[in-house]
């Protein structure tokens, strides 16, 4: 009965990405890959994202969740006050590569304190070309000047 279940929810699942624009031989791809995968949560979550991207064309985020730390330490110690475990920093990128769905991260400005921050954009599935076009737009946008100079390594 599970099985028959999980067939029915994976057929509605591939009508759903016929159904938003998503070529055949993408969304028959996407949902192979799944077939593969043995957590549920893992799936749900991109379902739940690529649904999401049926409304929405982007999303926008902060890259990291702290300024730049020092290179020695492999994460910041504290975030906001509070303290920082190693995947801390990372809270806004994580979903993104679990989903499945392109995202860029561009440099969009500097701290007070003359960090650089970035900002991330994600797309819905197989929308790499819209997402590296408006990346593109937002690049030239930009002004060069409040962006950060880099050092290069002797």
């Amino acid at each position: 009965m599970r099985s028959v279940i999980n067939r029915l929810t994976q057929q509605e699942d591939l009508n759903f990405l016929l159904t938003n624009g998503i070529p055949r031989h993408l969304a028959t791809r996407f949902m192979g890959w799944f077939t593969h995968i043995e957590q549920p949560l893992v799936r749900d979550l991109s379902i739940a994202t690529w649904r999401f991207f049926a409304e929405v064309d982007l999303i926008l985020t902060p890259t990291a969740a702290a300024l730049p730390w020092p290179a020695a330490t492999p994460y910041p110690d504290t975030i906001d006050g509070r303290p920082a475990g190693p995947r801390d920093h990372a809270i806004f990128t994580g979903w993104v590569n679990i989903a499945g769905v392109p995202a860029i991260s561009l440099p969009v400005g500097m701290s007070r304190s003359a960090l650089p921050i970035g900002a991330q954009l994600a797309a819905g599935f197989a929308a790499d070309d819209f997402l590296l076009a408006f990346a593109s737009d937002v690049e030239r946008a930009v002004p060069a000047t409040l962006l950060p100079q880099m050092e290069t390594a002797p």
